[in-house]
C-alpha cells in the first residue's frame, strides 16, 4: 500500500483512532480494535493500528503555535519541555494531554501544531457558546435507525462497458436506492446518463452476475478517500422482485460489513460510548434463560469497575438458590425490580440460612426483625435486582456483529432477559430498631432450599490474573505442611504475581 493510500484511511478513520487512545494508554488495544473495527479488512487495522501506537509514544520536540496563534503567546515549560503558546494552543496542549493521560506523546505535538486543528477548536469554542445558549440534554442508547438512509460498503466490485471502459470499480456505498463507486479519476460520464453495471455473484443478493440500470446523480471529489465518487440512483423501472432482494441484503449485512464511511463512524463511536458505559458501570449483568414458566441464571459478567462496587462472589450466591429465585423471578416480571436478602442469623438452634425477597418479609410482617438479626450478625447481603428483556431482533444483532450461529452456540440463543444486579449492603449496616419490633418464629419459605443454579461467569481481562506472563512448568514438587509433614503436587505454571 502506497503512502498516499495509508495517509488517506488514516484521515478516514481519525475518529476510531482518537476514540481507541485509551485502549492503548491502558495497554488494551488489541481488545479495542478488535470490538470496534473487526468489520474492516485486515490492511486498515493494520495502519490504524500502527497510527494509535505512533500517537502515543512520547516525545521531546518543543511546541510553537507562534506562526498561527492569536497574540500574545507565552512562554512556558511543559513537563520540563519549552513551549510558546497563546491561549488556545495552550487550551489545545491541556486537552490533548488529557487524552493522553497526562502524557506528552506525539499526538499532542502534532495537535498542537496543526493549524486546521487550531483553528477547528477556534469554531468549536465558538460553537459551544451558541449551543450553551440553548442547551437541551437529551441521551438515547438504543441502536441508531438509519431508515431507509441505511448503506453500506459491500465487498464486492461492478463493471460496465459505458463506465470506466469496462473497469472492475469499487463500490463505496450501496443503498437502497443507489450507488456509488470509486475511481481515481474523474470518469467520462456526464450527469443524467444511464448506465447498467453487472453485479457478480453474491451470496444473499445474486445467484449469478446480475445487471441493474442506474442514472448517474452526481460526481464529488472525497478528500478522506483521495478519489473520485460517482453517485447513481437506480432506474425507476428495476424489477421489483430485485429491488426487494436488494433491501434485505443491505438489511443482513449491515452488521457483518462496514456501513457507508459517515454511518460507520456514527455507528462505531456509538459502540464505544456503549462500551465506556458498561465498563464503568457499579451494575452487574446476569443474563437469564427460560425455565418452565419461570427464568434461571445461566452466567454474568465481572468488569473491573462492577466487581469494585459489589461483593461478586456473595452477590452470585444470593440468586442461585432455586426456590427463592422462582420468587425474584416472578417480581421482576411483574414490578421490574425487586431487592433480594441473603444470609445467616443465630438462633437458639444454631445459625440458619436465609434468602428472601423483600416483598416475602413485607408480607410476613418480618421485614424490620429480619434485617436487624442480618444487621447484627454481619454476615448477609442485599441485593438490587433489575430486569430488561431481551429481544430476537437483539439477538441476531449480536450473532451478525460477532459472525457466529446461533445454532453453535445454544446456550446463548436460549437467553431471553437480562437482570442488572447491585450490592446496596453498604446502606444497611448501620441500621437499627427504633422501636420495639415482635420476632414470629421463622417461616420455612424463608430459609433456604440448599438447591443452588450453577451461575457461570465472564470476566474482562484485566481480571483475569492468567492474561498476565506465565511460564510453563509441569514438573512435580513438594508442600511443607510441618516439620516431617509434606504434600506431594505438581507445578503447572508460574508468573510474577503469586
Amino acid at each position: 500500500m502506497s503512502v498516499g493510500e495509508e495517509e488517506q484511511i488514516i484521515k478516514q478513520y481519525q475518529p476510531l483512532i482518537r476514540a481507541l487512545i485509551p485502549y492503548e494508554q491502558d495497554n488494551r488495544l488489541l481488545e479495542g480494535i478488535n470490538k470496534f473495527s473487526k468489520r474492516l479488512p485486515s490492511s486498515v487495522r493494520k495502519i490504524v493500528k500502527e497510527e494509535v501506537v505512533r500517537l502515543t509514544s512520547l516525545t521531546d520536540a518543543s511546541a510553537d503555535d507562534s506562526a498561527f496563534a492569536q497574540f500574545p503567546v507565552m512562554k512556558f515549560k511543559h513537563f520540563g519541555i519549552p513551549m510558546r503558546l497563546d491561549k488556545v494552543g495552550a487550551e489545545i496542549l491541556k486537552s490533548e494531554t488529557s487524552l493522553y493521560q497526562e502524557r506528552y506523546t506525539v499526538g499532542v505535538f502534532e495537535s498542537v501544531m496543526n493549524s486546521d486543528f487550531y483553528q477547528t477548536q477556534i469554531k468549536r469554542d465558538q460553537f459551544k457558546k451558541i449551543v450553551d445558549a440553548f442547551k437541551v440534554e437529551s441521551q438515547s442508547f438504543t441502536d441508531i435507525d438509519f431508515g431507509n438512509d441505511i448503506a453500506v460498503r459491500p465487498n464486492f466490485t461492478v463493471s460496465s462497458p459505458d463506465f470506466e471502459k469496462g473497469r472492475h470499480c469499487t463500490v463505496s456505498s450501496l443503498s437502497f436506492t443507489g450507488l456509488a463507486v470509486e475511481t481515481k479519476r474523474p470518469p467520462n460520464v456526464t450527469t443524467g446518463d444511464i448506465i447498467t453495471f453487472t453485479i457478480p455473484e453474491v451470496m444473499g443478493l445474486t445467484k449469478e452476475p446480475t445487471e441493474i440500470t442506474y442514472e448517474l446523480d452526481t460526481i464529488k471529489y472525497n478528500k478522506h478517500l483521495g478519489k473520485y465518487e460517482s453517485f447513481f440512483t437506480i432506474s425507476s423501472e428495476t424489477d421489483l422482485g430485485l429491488l426487494n432482494q436488494l433491501k434485505r441484503y443491505i438489511k443482513a449485512v449491515s452488521y457483518k460489513q462496514p456501513l457507508q464511511r459517515d454511518l460507520e463512524i456514527e455507528r462505531a463511536m456509538q459502540d464505544l460510548e456503549r462500551d465506556r458505559i458498561l465498563e464503568n458501570s457499579p451494575w452487574m449483568p446476569v443474563f437469564l434463560a427460560p425455565n418452565k414458566k419461570s427464568l434461571k441464571p445461566v452466567i454474568s459478567l465481572f468488569t473491573k469497575a462492577n466487581v469494585e462496587h459489589n461483593n461478586a462472589d456473595l452477590l452470585l450466591k444470593s440468586l442461585q438458590d432455586k426456590t427463592i429465585f422462582d420468587v425474584l423471578a416472578e417480581e421482576l416480571m411483574r414490578y421490574n425490580e425487586a431487592y433480594i436478602f441473603y444470609g445467616k442469623i443465630k438462633t437458639k438452634s444454631g445459625e440458619i440460612a436465609i434468602t428472601a425477597t423483600h416483598r416475602q418479609l413485607l408480607a410476613l410482617g418480618q421485614l424490620n426483625a429480619i434485617v436487624y438479626l442480618l444487621v447484627k450478625n454481619n454476615d448477609f447481603i442485599c441485593t438490587q435486582c433489575r430486569l430488561d428483556d431481551i429481544t430476537k431482533e437483539d439477538k441476531q444483532k449480536a450473532f451478525a456483529i460477532h459472525d457466529i450461529a446461533s445454532k453453535d452456540f445454544e446456550h446463548l440463543g436460549a437467553i431471553s432477559h437480562v437482570m442488572y444486579c447491585r450490592d446496596v449492603t453498604v446502606y444497611l449496616n448501620n441500621l437499627t430498631l427504633s422501636e420495639k419490633c415482635e420476632f414470629k418464629p421463622l417461616a420455612k419459605s424463608l430459609r433456604a432450599s440448599g438447591e443452588r443454579w450453577h451461575i457461570d461467569y465472564v470476566m474482562e481481562e484485566a481480571l483475569d490474573r492468567r492474561s498476565e506472563t506465565r511460564y510453563v512448568i509441569d514438573k512435580s514438587a513438594q508442600i511443607k505442611l510441618g516439620l516431617l509433614n509434606s504434600l506431594d503436587v505438581r507445578v503447572s505454571d508460574l508468573s510474577a504475581v503469586v
